[in-house]
């Protein structure tokens, strides 16, 4: 039976899916289901009965021609259409390169955090001193093995990091077609995976509400307890802060990757067709910015941390930087997310 299905969604895959194609197609399963059915009573085997069905299906171009019927052209509406097994096939790969992703986040984040605690918990006076102890032992040539042996150990955990973002990239690469273009799928397929969206959307919800409290949690814990104790655990709070927060990132990056690929199947929020239409432009213009944009950062960050010594303060370029860039990526993102029309 499933294999007649997917027969006459291979048939119809070249068609504009709207009413009339839906409603024919309905009615030609229902049809060739009566007839497989009929053959099984028969004494007929499954592969039988299915070859007997489809070999008297008949011309595809002889039904459509008595119909009026013509090939969608894909390129007029940039469309793709998809079959449930496409379908399904991108929600397992997003889903499984998100997690990767997240890992190779989190990877790094420890990583810093065991910097931290290697290479300062002996030598700063305070959570502020441990960048310049790093840079003493390793720049400078001067200090005692464990700034040294901290950075080895965040370089080894950013080394682990990077295969797997650039194999789980790759992956994902694969569908990016999906971006820009309008996706449609049979009413069963739509319906079933709104179904599996509605579904997880409570889970989504749940695991973003999750993120959020955690890094409220962690900031909250290095805050109050910071005051209460030493130089040196504080350290350890920073770290554990630091590894609490990756954690955050690795669960946003996984339920929200996994949210937008649902988003894209049924063409919701930031993937209509409209807001795709503007998408490649859109793209462009941020990617000119953040061209420009993060090595400027970059340069003021190195200028103001190796000309005033400023090391203990100057991380905070990074937060302050990524909030302008957000804001700036968002304001392009809303007006290009405006119909044509509106603007």
């Amino acid at each position: 039976m499933e294999a007649i299905k997917t027969y006459l969604n291979n048939v119809f895959a070249a068609f504009p899916q709207n009413e009339q194609i839906i409603k024919l197609k309905s009615e030609m399963l229902a049809d060739m289901e009566e007839k497989y059915h009929a053959l099984k009573k028969e004494g007929k085997s499954e592969n039988e009965a299915v070859g007997n069905v489809i070999a008297n299906f008949g011309s595809i171009d002889e039904i459509t021609a008595e119909l009026g019927l013509t090939p969608a052209e894909e390129k007029d509406d940039n469309s793709i259409y998809l079959t449930r097994d496409k379908a399904i096939e991108y929600l397992e790969q997003t889903k499984k390169s998100g997690f990767g992703l997240g890992i190779g986040v989190w990877l790094i984040m420890i990583g810093v955090a065991l910097m931290l605690l290697i290479g300062g918990v002996d030598a700063a006076e305070r959570p502020g001193d441990i960048i310049n102890t790093v840079k003493e032992s390793v720049i400078k040539g001067e200090g005692d093995f464990q700034g040294a042996m901290g950075v080895f150990v965040l370089l080894m955990f950013i080394a682990g990091a990077v295969p797997i973002f650039i194999v789980n990239g790759l992956k994902i690469a694969r569908y990016e077609s999906f971006e820009r273009s309008r996706i449609k799928l049979d009413a069963a397929v739509q319906s079933e995976i709104e179904q599996l969206d509605a579904k997880f959307n409570s889970r989504f919800a749940m695991q973003i509400a999750g993120g959020v409290v955690l890094i409220l949690f962690a900031v909250g814990l290095f805050i109050l307890f910071g005051v209460m104790v030493g130089d040196r655990l504080q350290v350890v709070l920073l770290s554990v802060m630091l590894i609490l927060i990756g954690f955050s990132v690795f669960m946003f990056i996984t339920a929200g990757m996994l949210k937008s690929a649902y988003d894209k199947l049924l063409g919701k929020g930031d993937y209509t067709f409209d807001y795709k239409k503007n998408y490649g432009k859109m793209e462009r213009i941020i990617g000119t910015i953040a061209a420009f944009f993060w090595p400027l950062i970059v340069a003021a960050y190195l200028l103001w941390s190796f000309i005033w010594d400023a090391w203990n303060i100057s991380w905070a370029i990074w937060p302050i930087a990524g909030l302008i860039f957000g804001a700036i990526s968002g304001a392009i993102g809303a007006y290009y997310s405006i119909g044509d029309d509106n603007k």
